[in-house]
């Protein structure tokens, strides 16, 4: 079998004339930020630099109403979306997260009541914060409370923005991870949930597998009425050390068992989120669980051992159960595929100005086709890479539609307590100028995702599918 070229991308003619300016127009003019202060003193952010940690840090400094209008502040100067956010809307979440706060404590109260606003930023805050101040006043003085408060306000208005990279990290002091050693299939998405993929301890040491299907967590189901209920799927993510009984049942079998599972602790290592195997004995299986620092290189290098051992037709790469992750790791890794190439944009909040997303030219090209296997557990840098891959003509997607959570990357703001807000400071399109956002990359070969029974029997025909047009048997590939 031949090996795949390194094919050039064809610009499409909107990008095309251009594309040399390092920006282009899809209509409509680009929106300049304005400051609208009028001499108010507004508390700012600070943007995290390269390099330093993005984890919460610690701080002696409460969440407060103070930290509650620097958050407002924050998402206004740097949201992509700032200069179009509505400060009535803003303020209306951030105060029915208050109402619930005090209301699920019993404190509800009549001053409690959200104030006319006027669509203009300063005086709408000042409205704002003179009611809850009122509110803070009738309340017990206890630090406790008023933080429950103030945290409450804060995600209720980024959680009212409905924006999948709009996010708020509250500060946290650092926390021992565990794992039960397995994923599982979306619980949102079946009506029943079951193991996906046992990755390691205490679930492999227990013998669990692929497909069995847990039907209850610590005595208690993990779906009423067709739904998941959110508490028992938790326990599946190990939030502490705490042993968690599983009640099993195995398809293939009929086999009905109960176990309890130690949590062991999570030790991630440069090389866990990609494994590279050998099938059909030709053809290298990749899984890739997220685009972290280094993923490529590992990826790479195991390939080239695998070659030692006899030529390889072609790469299956598994995204189905990807995670996300770093932007540069999505240009290395199409880097192993096609050079000198935009593989998406960057936008303003209209999508009037773009900047292209250029691969990483220091890969060296593997040359060998590609079969990408997606699935709706591949959010964010996932998508990108999989629209990149379909619009660029690198491989064949296979399987089902991504997830479509590509709102805009995220960049973190520190703010007084040490918690992090993280706000997309631009919006994103795939090579062809598609929005991906909320809509996913439809595969190129519709395969359903396994079921507990396909699992459970050991069938995967979405690989099975991908193996198949590598070895040209169901039509030809992308050149």
């Amino acid at each position: 079998m031949s090996t795949m070229k390194n094919k050039r991308f064809v610009v499409p003619a909107v990008i095309a004339s251009v594309l040399a300016t390092s920006a282009f127009t899809l209509g409509g003019a680009s929106v300049s930020a304005s400051d609208t202060a009028s001499g108010h003193d507004r508390p700012s952010c600070t943007k995290l630099s390269p390099g330093q940690p993005t984890e919460s840090a610690s701080s002696s400094v409460p969440t407060s109403i103070a930290t509650l209008e620097q958050a407002y502040n924050c998402i206004i100067d740097n949201h992509v979306d700032g200069d179009d956010l509505n400060t009535r809307t803003l303020l209306a979440d951030a105060f029915s997260g208050l109402a619930a706060e005090l209301d699920s404590r019993g404190l509800d109260l009549a001053t409690a009541t959200m104030p006319a606003l006027t669509g203009k930023r300063d005086e709408d805050w000042d409205r704002f914060s003179d009611v809850y101040e009122e509110v803070l006043a009738e309340l017990p003085d206890d630090a406790e409370l008023h933080e429950a408060l103030a945290s409450a306000s804060i995600l209720a208005m980024v959680e009212g923005m409905h924006d999948n990279h709009t996010r708020w990290a509250p500060p946290a002091e650092p926390t021992t991870s565990y794992s039960l050693g397995i994923t599982v299939a979306n619980p949102s998405a079946y009506p029943e949930v079951f193991i996906r993929s046992v990755q390691g301890a205490p679930a492999a040491d227990q013998d669990l597998l692929p497909g069995d299907i847990i039907t209850s967590v610590n005595g208690l189901p993990t779906h009423i009425n067709g739904k998941p209920v959110e508490g028992v799927i938790d326990w599946l993510n190990a939030p502490s050390a705490e042993p968690v009984e599983l009640a099993l049942e195995r398809p293939s079998t009929g086999e009905t068992w109960t176990v309890t599972l130690t949590p062991a602790q999570s030790r991630p290592g440069p090389g866990d989120d990609v494994t590279v195997t050998r099938v059909a004995d030709d053809i290298a299986l990749v899984t890739l669980r997220a685009f972290t620092d280094g993923g490529t290189e590992e990826m790479l290098q195991e390939i080239a051992e695998l070659e030692e051992d006899g030529p390889l037709e072609g790469i299956v790469l598994d995204v189905r159960q990807n995670s996300g992750g770093s932007v540069a790791e999505v240009a290395r890794l199409l880097g192993a595929f096609v050079h000198d190439t935009p593989y998406g944009y960057v936008c303003d909040a209209d999508y009037a100005k773009c900047t292209p997303k250029m691969t990483d030219d220091s890969i060296e090209l593997l040359g060998l086709p590609l079969a990408l296997l997606t699935s709706g557990q591949c959010p964010s840098a996932c998508d990108a890479f999989a629209a990149a891959v379909q619009d660029l003509d690198l491989g064949v997607l296979v399987g089902s539609r991504t997830a479509g959570v590509v709102s805009g990357q995220s960049v973190p703001y520190v703010l007084d307590d040490g918690s992090q807000m993280l706000l997309p400071r631009d919006r994103g399109v795939g090579p062809d100028g598609e929005i991906i956002n909320e809509i996913g990359v439809a595969p190129d070969h519709y395969v359903s995702p396994p079921t507990a029974e396909d699992l459970s029997a050991g069938e995967d025909r979405a690989l099975d599918t991908a193996i198949d047009l590598l070895h040209g048997e169901e039509g030809a590939l992308p050149r």
